[in-house]
């Protein structure tokens, strides 16, 4: 692991391979660990860069907002001096990645994988899925709550379920898992500081130029997928792709299909010489 200076924090990060950048974005309640399973196969084709964004892994704490996390990673893509690069994110990592790729003029952006971004606004064209929205709003105001009261575990808990829509199946997790959830509530309430955290407006989005790979797991949760096929119609250049027999964490659910994938879209325009 290596530590650079960005934005004000240190942040530990990873990189292996030569060729062009690739930085991978990690969500909530988790870490730049969670991309061992495709990083050393990625490294194979391109330089990765993996990281702990601020309140997780090994970078300084506490967390911040998803608008703190973006100026982080523009930080970090300075700081490693990279005038080309493509960003993979998951999760919320994938909506902090699309903040990014919206302001990055220091950069070429080769394009942006965005696996299942929590864009739950997208949600609210429908009836049917407005009441999932405020469900979903509804069990992540509860998980705050309780982190805010120091119940880590409740805070764990009532995201867990709330989000997959499975009362109940906190009890059933791995005592590891459930213990991973446990040490990263505290970043992840830092994540949802901002009431805005699952927004990123229509317009900034319709702005992007930048080519978009919109990608969802066939077993996501289905409010995920919905997100995912309505944000691929918003962007002007969006590539719609789903992994089959994966679910939201596609790149340990699917690692081969999820490399094929960034291997086939990194194609950087080349520069012309003048």
């Amino acid at each position: 692991m290596s530590v650079l200076l960005c934005n004000g924090v240190r942040l530990g990060f990873d990189e292996a391979g030569v060729g062009q950048p690739l930085i991978l974005v990690h969500g909530s309640w988790t870490n730049r660990l969670t991309w061992d399973s495709v990083f050393l196969k990625l490294a194979e084709h391109f330089r990765v860069i993996r990281y702990d964004r601020r309140g997780y892994g090994e970078s300084d704490k506490p967390g911040a907002p998803p608008s703190v996390h973006a100026d982080d990673l523009r930080a970090l893509i300075d700081a490693l001096g990279l005038t080309t690069v493509a960003l993979v994110g998951n999760s919320m990592g994938a909506l902090i990645a699309l903040q990014v790729a919206s302001a990055l003029p220091n950069c070429e952006l080769s394009f942006v994988l965005a696996h299942e971004p929590p864009l739950l606004w997208l949600l609210d064209e429908a009836p049917p899925q407005t009441v999932l929205s405020e469900r979903i709003r509804s069990a992540l105001v509860q998980a705050a709550s309780a982190g805010r009261d120091g119940d880590w575990e409740g805070c764990a808990r009532y995201y867990v379920e709330g989000s997959s829509g499975a009362p109940g199946v906190w009890e059933y997790l791995p005592a590891e898992q459930k213990r991973a959830f446990i040490e990263n509530a505290p970043a992840f309430l830092d994540d949802a500081s901002d009431p805005t955290w699952w927004t990123l407006e229509p317009p900034a989005l319709r702005a992007l130029e930048s080519r978009v790979v919109v990608t969802s797991g066939s077993v996501s949760s289905p409010f995920l997928r919905i997100i995912s096929e309505r944000l691929s119609a918003l962007l002007p250049q969006a590539q719609r792709r789903v992994f089959p027999h994966a679910g939201h964490v596609a790149h340990q659910t699917a690692p081969q299909d999820f490399v094929d994938e960034i291997v086939k879209q990194y194609r950087p325009t080349p520069r012309l010489n003048t």
